[in-house]
């Protein structure tokens, strides 16, 4: 029998805070009141205090000193550089993918298609294309490279104002997101892999022009 595995606090206080801001709890700028913090999640102030440090090591927040923690603004210069890694590292997910491709060719499609709903939030179509994008990654037998995608990803989550624009470019997505599925669906997951990439490269231009109206409107981002 598997051993039950106990999650150190530190790691379950960084997991509730990562919720809280995958969950719109905090706005992009916002400090973090750890007292207040500590309070709502029942622990003192030393593990919140290492669960924010993960945080920070990870990029989600950043720490001023003397000044404690908080959530980073949109940064177009960032996802400049981070969005062609991603879209590397995810082509080598999907290129070297195994097991049934047309199971995950339909998951994908399956996915891809409650974008199109109309009344979905903003929060809601963010992580829809969040579980797109881990769907494609799931048959890749390489773990190390599907955390290290994981890992990047939850950090452009933090600097491209997803969690507050949702998608910059729904229909485009939709339709790239089909291609790439059907050519995994055919069995041609080397063509969709070019594709992946090129996904990426073509979501700099269209989040960082976002990012740029946004702040000239002053939206709090």
């Amino acid at each position: 029998m598997a051993q039950i595995q106990q999650i150190p606090l530190r790691n379950q206080v960084r997991n509730r805070i990562a919720e809280k801001l995958w969950s719109g709890v905090y706005s992009f700028g916002d400090d973090i009141n750890e007292a207040r913090l500590a309070e709502e999640l029942g622990v003192s102030r030393t593990p919140l205090r290492e669960g924010l440090v993960m945080l920070a090591s990870e990029g989600l927040i950043e720490a001023r000193p003397n000044r404690g923690f908080y959530v980073p603004s949109a940064d177009p210069q960032a996802v400049a550089e981070l969005y062609p890694i991603l879209g590397s590292l995810e082509s080598l997910a999907v290129e070297t993918s195994t097991g049934d491709l047309q199971r995950l060719a339909k998951d994908l499609d399956r996915i891809n298609a409650k974008l199109k709903k109309p009344d979905m939030s903003n929060l809601r179509r963010n992580r829809t294309d969040v579980d797109w994008h881990a769907r494609l990654i799931a048959n890749c037998p390489n773990k190390t490279l599907r955390q290290e995608i994981s890992s990047l990803r939850a950090r452009s989550r933090s600097i491209d104002g997803a969690l507050f624009r949702g998608m910059a470019n729904m229909e485009g997505s939709y339709a790239e997101h089909g291609e790439i599925a059907a050519l995994i669906g055919a069995g041609q997951p080397e063509k969709a892999a070019k594709l992946v990439s090129e996904h990426w490269h073509a979501g700099i231009s269209v989040v960082t022009a976002w990012i740029e109206r946004a702040l000239q409107q002053d939206v709090a981002i």
